[in-house]
C-alpha cells in the first residue's frame, strides 16, 4: 500500500535561509539577496529592513515552476547549434562596409573617352 503525499503542515514546516538557496539554486548569495530585494524571489524579510531573510520551500518551488513555465513560452532568440551571436554579426557588417570603404571603384576618366 503506498502513501500518498501530503503537504507539510505550515506550522511545523521548515523555512528556508538564504544559505539553503545558494545550495538549491547553485548560485551566489549576492544572487539570492538582489533578487530577494526586488521581490522577485518570493521571500520575507524577518524583523525590519536588517533583518534575516526566509523563504517558505513551497513558495520558491512554485517560483522555480513558473520560471520554468515562462522560459518554455518565450521563443528562442535563435536556432540550437547557432554559433554566431549579435556581436559577431556586428563586426562582419562593420568590416564589411569597411572593406567598401577602403576600396572604392574608380570614377570614369573622362579626359581619356
Amino acid at each position: 500500500m503506498s502513501e500518498t503525499p501530503t503537504e507539510p503542515d505550515p506550522v511545523t514546516a521548515k523555512l528556508l535561509t538564504p544559505a539553503d538557496l545558494v545550495n538549491w539554486f547553485q548560485l551566489s548569495l549576492s544572487w539570492v539577496y538582489e533578487k530577494s530585494r526586488a521581490r522577485e524571489l518570493p521571500g520575507t524579510q524577518l524583523g525590519g529592513e536588517n533583518g534575516p531573510w526566509r523563504y517558505d520551500p513551497i513558495e520558491v518551488q512554485e517560483y522555480l515552476d513558473a520560471c520554468h513555465n515562462q522560459r518554455r513560452k518565450s521563443p528562442r532568440s535563435r536556432p540550437r547549434g547557432a554559433k554566431r551571436t549579435l556581436r559577431h554579426l556586428d563586426a562582419d557588417r562593420l568590416r564589411k562596409k569597411w572593406q567598401q570603404r577602403e576600396t572604392p571603384p574608380d570614377p570614369p576618366d573622362e579626359a581619356g573617352q
